[in-house]
């Protein structure tokens, strides 16, 4: 299969790739359905707002499994947004519930956004490894979410003339504006990554809200407004150069890197390249040292 007018493959079936996708299929089947047992732990407010760990745990996964270094400054920034998203989903009366939910249901939480993190993470490493069409990836990743959710439903006994029950036009709307929200995700996960996704999200979060206020008279708390505007900072922070305000955390890395090298002729660093400098400046001083107390 070809573009029309290019030379560019676009998209070949093959068997090792199919089974790959098997396994963000399953983890997004996993993480679909653990949002019910939470509940039966947790009020909704309390889960809305810890569902905001969602932020922290991509950001781990995205650097352990793409093996891509972030630094101070996003990290940082990462930080913040996941504090403002927190805050603009917290109500003043609802801060006592938070902290009294069960730990079961504090546990389910962090398993759903670890298993969800590790699902968009493998996602996008596949989308962007597997030389096809975004199209064919997405088709063989949702067969995989339609085969085990139907799986699901057999090993329950719903029969299967039942599947559809309840379906009416809202839910197929629904259906297909969660769909559209799937295709543009895996666009934003092949062309971007998940970290861009996460800020994109946090935003819709927002303006859903003010839309809310807007359309249906959905009061506007203090602890909003003071939450979009620390995810406002972040996003300036994230997308900004960086910052020599954060090169001290950057250097105490490229040093701490320096001195665990020893006698090592070369310096291993993973910082910024002007903290490389400043590390590279040290290494003649420490060695002069060493050099001076020995007998």
């Amino acid at each position: 299969m070809y573009y029309r007018g290019q030379e560019k493959e676009i998209g070949q079936l093959n068997l090792k790739t199919a089974l790959l996708f098997s396994l963000p299929g399953l983890l997004y089947f996993v993480n679909n359905n653990i949002p019910f047992y939470c509940l039966m732990y947790l009020d909704p407010p309390s889960y809305q707002v810890l569902q905001q760990l969602k932020i922290g745990t991509t950001a781990v996964a995205f650097r352990l499994l793409m093996g891509r270094k972030l630094t101070s400054q996003k990290w940082v920034a990462l930080g913040l947004l996941l504090l403002g998203c927190a805050l603009s989903q917290l109500k003043w009366g609802n801060i006592g519930e938070l902290f009294a939910s069960s730990s079961l249901g504090y546990t389910l939480v962090t398993m759903q956004c670890s298993i969800s993190a590790t699902a968009a993470v493998i996602s996008e490493k596949l989308l962007k490894e597997t030389k096809q069409s975004i199209h064919l990836q997405n088709l063989q990743m949702y067969l995989y979410g339609v085969l085990f959710s139907c799986m699901n439903m057999y090993a329950e006994g719903v029969a299967v003339q039942h599947w559809a029950r309840g379906y009416n036009f809202w839910a197929v709307m629904s259906v297909l504006c969660l769909s559209l929200t799937g295709l543009a995700t895996s666009a934003v996960m092949k062309y971007a990554d998940n970290l861009i996704k996460v800020f994109a999200l946090a935003g819709s979060m927002i303006f859903t809200t003010v839309a809310s206020a807007l359309l249906f008279g959905t009061v506007i708390t203090l602890l909003f407004m003071l939450g979009t505007l620390v995810a406002c900072l972040s996003c300036y922070l994230y997308f900004a150069e960086d910052s020599r305000m954060f090169d001290v955390l950057d250097n105490c890395g490229g040093v701490c890197n320096m001195a665990m090298a020893g006698d090592a002729p070369v310096v291993t660093y993973s910082g910024p390249k002007d903290a490389r400098v400043m590390s590279d400046s040290l290494k003649e001083p420490l060695n002069m040292k060493r050099d001076k107390e020995e007998p």
